[in-house]
C-alpha cells in the first residue's frame, strides 16, 4: 500500500519553512527516491510500504500533532477544515491514515 504525506511546520499559528537537514537526517534510511527541486521524498518501510512525503505549507487530510496542547497552535483553518489528530508512534500514525 501506498500514502502520501505532507510535512508541515508552522511557528505562532503560521506556516514557515521546514529545516529539511533535520528530515533528511531522519527518513535518509528509508529513501528509494528524491524530488529535489520539489521538497518531495519516496519512502520504503522494512515492510515494503511506500509513502509520498511532501515537505510544505499546503496539508490536506487530517493533520496529526505528537501533544493535544499544540492544536491550538494550529492555524485556523486546519483546526476547522481537517480532524486532527495526536500521535505518538508509528503506529498511530499508520492508524491514523488507513483511518482518513
Amino acid at each position: 500500500m501506498s500514502f502520501d504525506i505532507v510535512v508541515c511546520r508552522f511557528e505562532n499559528g503560521e506556516p514557515t519553512r521546514l529545516d529539511m537537514s533535520a528530515a533528511l537526517e531522519v527518513l535518509d534510511p528509508y529513501v528509494v527516491a528524491r524530488g529535489p527541486r520539489t521538497n518531495f521524498l519516496q519512502v520504503r518501510t522494512a515492510e515494503r510500504e511506500e509513502a509520498g512525503v511532501f515537505f510544505s505549507s499546503v496539508p490536506g487530510g487530517p493533520t496529526m500533532i505528537q501533544r493535544d496542547e499544540d492544536r491550538d497552535l494550529l492555524p485556523a483553518a486546519l483546526r476547522d477544515e481537517w480532524p486532527v489528530v495526536v500521535v505518538r508512534t508509528g503506529a498511530e500514525i499508520d492508524r491514523a491514515i488507513r483511518a482518513s
